[in-house]
């Protein structure tokens, strides 16, 4: 294929911190950061001890998907992280990424209808990414395969519109956020050729408006270090550039006072920006980083091989085995796994203590910084908080068929 898409000095303590509800008995009321400033900004640093057990729990409330759901309104795949989204009346949307198109369901799960089809015509999509809904439920599709952001009511008798893409420019990709001005979110397309040594770009975090402009940059992200796997297939060659195993993620999150929280690089350290893009203050918490250990890459190239490769892919076995060979390591293992931000305000970060990429642990912050508690044992932050208590995330099934939870949250659910 001659043109691929890339896949992808402290001060002294001071008690910052509210007591977090209804905490174990055994855990602190409170754990103090120490405050110093990085070039004028405030940063909190909070220490490596236990913090307050929240106590909340996620309650299942509908698992949408599977192999074995029944009908076509259930059956989804190649959804991405920013293809889910819901909206104040508890609805979920997920986007399609094989069928090329939305699917709606209701709090309970139940199917509401599906909008969109391949195509470039009116409310069609081609390579569609990120997902966001209107306040007046109109679906926000970016796609970079008809060059636009698409615009599907879900309602009534409105057409669809499109925002067309400058072509010289990148598309968004991934989580989007809404807001009456347009849309942000992060330029991710690359592409390369036969004989194209040049890396991939930096990855930032911009404001496109209602005209389809990117005319605002808050954030520029290094891009991790990407491994250039070919292969054979037949008679065509076949190039992948693959994020080297254990490179530190990219997450960002939108305030509804329209300040943003980004984290970037292997320790555990988040900005937090105006508006504009300007810093207001940073939030650490110990351990730093660890480095990467020779166990570590043997169990990561285990876990490579144990993997089934694509299926009805030309050359997808011969493109894992080649995968394998340059298999590559980030020097240090990443702390934050995730990050997100839930109905009232507070920031959600995963955290790796001991392996690899897992979420062990989830630190819930308010907007200030002010450490609440943690979550302990989650597998992962969930990918859109919406509706008053409700939260989604992708999942897959025994068979590895993708399916979404639905799950509600409960709070001061700990007793104390």
């Amino acid at each position: 294929m001659r043109g691929v898409t890339s896949l992808i000095a402290l001060l002294p303590w001071i008690g910052l911190l509210a007591a977090a509800g209804c905490a174990n008995s055994e855990a602190p009321a409170t754990l103090a950061a120490a405050m110093d400033t990085v070039n004028g900004v405030p940063r909190l640093t909070y220490p490596e001890g236990t913090a307050p057990d929240l106590g909340w729990r996620l309650d299942t409330v509908a698992v949408i998907g599977g192999f074995d759901a029944a009908g076509d309104s259930y059956q989804f795949d190649q959804v991405r992280p920013g293809g889910v989204a819901g909206d104040g009346r508890g609805h979920v949307y997920v986007l399609d990424g094989a069928g090329r198109r939305v699917l709606g369901f209701d709090e309970a799960g139940r199917p509401m209808g599906a909008w969109g089809r391949d195509g470039n015509g009116p409310g069609e999509l081609a390579n569609p990414g990120g997902l966001a809904v209107a306040p007046d439920g109109t679906l926000w599709v970016t796609d970079d395969g008809n060059r636009r952001v698409t615009l599907i009511p879900t309602a009534g008798d409105l057409e669809p519109e499109s925002i067309p893409l400058p072509e010289d420019a990148g598309a968004l990709s991934g989580r989007i956020a809404l807001t009456e001005r347009g849309l942000y979110g992060v330029l991710m397309t690359f592409r390369f050729s036969p004989g194209d040594d040049s890396g991939p770009p930096p990855l930032p975090l911009v404001h496109m408006s209602l005209d389809g402009i990117y005319d605002d940059t808050l954030w520029v992200a290094e891009r991790p270090h990407m491994d250039r796997v070919e292969a054979q297939a037949g008679n065509q060659v076949m190039l992948l550039l693959v994020q080297q195993a254990f490179a530190p993620g990219f997450f960002w999150g939108r305030f509804s006072d329209g300040t943003f929280a980004v984290a970037e690089g292997p320790e555990y350290e988040i900005h937090v920006l105006d508006p504009g893009g300007d810093p207001l203050r940073i939030v650490r918490r110990d351990p730093p980083a660890r480095e990467t250990t020779p166990q570590d890459m043997e169990t990561e190239r285990q876990r490579q091989r144990d993997r089934a490769p694509p299926g009805n892919i030309p050359g997808a076995e011969q493109m894992r085995e080649k995968h394998l060979e340059a298999l590559t390591f980030a020097d240090r293992i990443p702390r934050i796994t995730g990050l997100a931000i839930d109905a009232e305000d507070r920031l959600w970060v995963g955290v790796s203590v001991d392996t690899p990429g897992e979420t062990e642990r989830i630190d819930v912050y308010d907007r200030e910084g002010a450490l609440l508690g943690e979550l302990p044992d989650r597998s992962g932050v969930p990918l859109a908080f919406y509706g008053a208590d409700l939260a989604a995330e992708l999942a897959v099934d025994e068979l590895d068929v993708q399916q979404v939870v639905v799950y509600r949250l409960v709070e001061g659910a700990a007793g104390g």
